[in-house]
């Protein structure tokens, strides 16, 4: 039976702290943070992930909050590039960061990148997170290419009258640098956003209009991706383009992952409320004979709650660790 459940990807939030505010994704009112006390030990997560590789997970994603603001990250890089089968760790971040600890990062085990950046004006990002730290996540960006963490993929959610003058110059960058710029279509997980919704523009629309200015695409394969991003080129591009069609696709049925919140709840679906409590059974010294059987359950449940079985679910990513 396991042996037909694909799923081979595991999301872990190490944190739900934030160091910036993006206007799309973060409520304006103050969440109570978890306590240290609350958050699963890099030696819990390394031991959840050491069993989960028995029932077929090869790649894990750290995510959070911002992955960053959790003390000595690469002490749990370390941990998991030591456990047997893994295949790659792979970290999202802003990106402010990555200049200083990029190398560190690499050097422990990081495989591969993926930032968020959704304008590459100084002013409107300032303006849409809150903080002047544009140049910093730029010279990330840099820092990871020459590291070698590639494919770097830039994630960019386009918003009507807020940042989609920039489509074109987001996708300029496949031409000047060896970079996956991806277009995430907006989707609202809180209920707080709802009114951001009639600012959602669809990908078929960003997709016809970078087609129009600079040809027709290719679609590619090679590009390393453990997700439901769709991946182009353009003739005479060093980089390439990805999409997400996150909100007019329903990609339920080929969904290969799980998602570990950062106090220790294993989510079988970015939609779903039901979980199984890992924290609590790696704290109860529960045996891994039991852990596994506790997931095998959830896994033989997890397409029952997809997106449109679960319906409208109200949730954070900073619980979750996003799409």
């Amino acid at each position: 039976m396991v042996e037909q459940i694909k799923i081979d990807y595991l999301r872990i939030s190490v944190t739900d702290r934030y160091n910036l505010s993006y206007i799309h994704g973060l409520p304006k009112i103050q969440i109570k943070k978890l306590s240290i006390k609350e958050v699963l030990s890099y030696d819990e997560i390394a031991r959840f992930v050491r069993i989960m590789t028995k029932i077929g997970i090869r790649n894990v994603r750290i995510t959070g909050g911002e992955p960053l603001l959790r003390y000595k990250i690469e002490k749990l890089l370390k941990k998991l590039s030591n456990v047997p089968n893994l295949s790659e760790i792979s970290m999202t971040t802003n990106g402010i960061f990555l200049d200083r600890k990029a190398e560190t990062l690499r050097r422990y085990g990081l495989d591969r990148v993926n930032i968020n950046l959704n304008t590459l004006k100084r002013d409107r990002y300032k303006m849409l997170t809150g903080k002047d730290n544009f140049r910093d996540v730029w010279n990330g960006i840099s820092t990871c290419i020459s590291l070698g963490l590639k494919p770097v993929k830039i994630n960019a959610v386009i918003l009507k009258d807020i940042n989609d003058d920039e489509i074109l110059d987001l996708a300029k960058m496949m031409f000047l640098r060896n970079v996956c710029v991806r277009f995430i279509e907006y989707l609202s997980t809180d209920l707080k956003f709802k009114s951001l919704e009639k600012k959602f523009i669809p990908n078929k629309e960003i997709k016809r209009m970078i087609e129009n200015n600079f040809g027709k695409f290719e679609r590619c394969d090679d590009i390393a991706t453990n997700g439901p991003a769709i991946n182009y080129r353009l003739k005479g591009a060093v980089g390439s383009v990805g999409f997400i069609n996150s909100h007019t696709e329903n990609f339920c049925h080929s969904c290969n992952r799980l998602r570990l919140s950062p106090d220790g709840k294993l989510y079988p679906c970015l939609f779903c409320s039901y979980y199984i409590d890992v924290r609590k059974m790696l704290r109860e010294n529960i045996s891994e004979k039991e852990i596994i059987e506790s997931v095998i359950r959830l896994l033989i449940n997890k397409h029952n709650y997809t997106r449109i079985k679960s319906g409208e679910n109200e949730f954070s990513v900073c619980e979750t660790g996003g799409c």
